[in-house]
């Protein structure tokens, strides 16, 4: 009887495979793959098999890699991509013999990092102008008090929305997301506080003047940001600041993978260097139909798209050709954002701040980074 058991078992198990497989080759179209023989084979997402690694000439391999977006300092995931890429890189160069030609992309220009640049460039001037520790507490405090509530408010809200089963595992992340934010603006603001208490009671004597202040200033800076960026942020338009930003974070993400001896790339290219450019293709996705202007945004028609002309949406994750979910959710390709002139985006996103000029701002994002096919950097 347990032999049976398990053989049941086993059966009702291969079974479960087999019906997944064949689900799954169903969603995947057909591969017009190259013509040649390797001695290595990858996985192919296409087909969800593995192939000959066939490339376009002889021993010659060309590679493109999305780089960070340097608003800010890298991160461990940062480490993981591109130390595995580097691995690849190395597998293929030093014992297969490929001339790999590796070029990396650096996005310079984002929402991320306007944002972040004029934010710590409001508050490093708020700092030199201000010596009074009471008004820095006020101007901090309140606005801590603010951003807390607000978020409270937020988290409330969610915890009473309810959607459709297929939404269950977004709305569970966005909750998460959001409590998180409430928790860290609370820890941030008792840290300000115990330190400014701690300053009236006296209990930092051994300190200068200049110290208490820089120190009470970096534990407020998330909430006086935030004051400055809603009174001053229109008035920032120096485009040194965002350029300077993104260039500290560049160089900075080049040291970091050099200390894990991580191969520099071969080709650097900027997203400023090519404003150009991802005009001119954005607006060839619309002239041919696949895209559609919305409230000052550009979206990705999928339904447009996908089995037109014989396209097919989801070409990378073809099993996800059956959820519906994803069909139904077009895809922002360039949003025009009031106050920091041009964003683009890659991303699903629903009800973000929008004016209703599409193009009309592109003479304006030029102005914002004048010659930006000139903004060249020293490459690593």
């Amino acid at each position: 009887a347990e032999y049976m058991g398990t053989s049941l078992h086993l059966v009702l198990k291969l079974s479960l495979v087999a019906f997944r497989i064949m689900s799954s080759e169903r969603a995947f179209p057909h591969w017009h793959g190259p013509h040649g023989e390797s001695d290595i084979k990858v996985h192919n997402s296409l087909t969800n098999s593995k192939v000959p690694f066939v490339t376009l000439e002889p021993k010659k391999i060309g590679w493109y890699t999305c780089g960070p977006t340097v608003y800010d300092s890298s991160h461990m995931g940062h480490a993981r991509c591109y130390v595995t890429f580097d691995i690849i890189r190395r597998i293929l160069q030093d014992y297969f013999g490929y001339d790999v030609n590796y070029v990396m992309n650096i996005t310079d220009i984002d929402d991320k990092i306007i944002l972040r640049a004029r934010r710590n460039y409001l508050v490093a001037e708020y700092a030199k102008a201000t010596d009074d520790l009471e008004t820095i507490y006020s101007d901090a405090s309140s606005t801590f008090q603010a951003m807390i509530e607000k978020q409270r408010q937020k988290v409330d809200e969610l915890k009473e929305k309810t959607v459709e089963p297929r939404y269950a595992d977004d709305l569970t992340a966005e909750k998460q997301t959001e409590a998180l934010k409430l928790e860290n603006v609370e820890n941030e603001q008792k840290t300000f506080l115990s330190f400014y208490q701690s300053f009236k009671a006296n209990t930092l004597e051994n300190k200068e003047f200049d110290e208490i202040k820089a120190e009470l200033v970096k534990l407020g800076k998330t909430a006086l940001a935030e004051k400055l960026d809603k009174e001053k942020g229109s008035e920032v338009t120096d485009q040194e600041i965002y350029k300077q930003h993104s260039m500290k974070y560049e160089i900075e993400f080049f040291n970091d993978m050099r200390a894990l001896n991580v191969r520099d790339p071969d080709a650097l290219t900027r997203v400023t260097e090519y404003v150009d450019d991802i005009v001119n293709f954005v607006q060839k996705i619309i002239d041919n139909g696949y895209a559609y202007a919305s409230n000052g945004s550009v979206y990705f028609d999928v339904a447009a798209y996908h089995n037109k002309n014989g396209h097919q949406y989801a070409k990378l994750v073809p099993t996800a050709i059956s959820n519906k979910k994803l069909l139904e959710e077009d895809r922002y390709i360039w949003q025009l954002n009031e106050g920091t002139k041009a964003r683009l985006w890659w991303k699903n996103r629903r009800k973000l701040p929008v004016i209703n000029l599409l193009f009309g701002l592109w003479s304006d994002l030029f102005s914002y980074f004048p010659n930006s096919s000139k903004l060249l950097y020293s490459n690593p």
